[in-house]
């Protein structure tokens, strides 16, 4: 069974190594208003997931608010996720556009 799985995995591995990568000649793509979002959520983020476990940064994790660290660190990956995208499109002053995104 073990040589099976390293066997596939191997396969895979080996897949992947062939796989070309993305090329976008450079950042100069990457809006600077986005990139100053992505920073601040992700700030904001990390200061709630400390805020959660009580503002302790070693071993003493207050469990009192219910979530665990492996709990509050999934929480606030979800949050940065969905927020994120939500943020940006206020800063740009963008229009959600659902039904586009879906197909109409």
């Amino acid at each position: 069974m073990n040589r099976k799985f390293a066997l596939i995995a191997a396969v895979i591995a080996a897949f992947a190594f062939t796989s070309q990568g993305a090329d976008a000649k450079g950042r100069h793509h990457i809006n600077k208003k986005i990139a100053a979002v992505a920073i601040g959520v992700g700030a904001a983020s990390t200061v709630t997931y400390f805020a959660i476990g009580g503002w302790n940064w070693n071993n003493g994790w207050d469990y009192g608010n219910g979530f665990t660290r492996l709990g509050a660190w999934g929480a606030t990956t979800l949050g940065c996720a969905a927020l994120s995208p939500i943020v940006a499109t206020a800063v740009l002053n963008r229009p959600l556009e659902l039904l586009r995104a879906i197909g109409e």
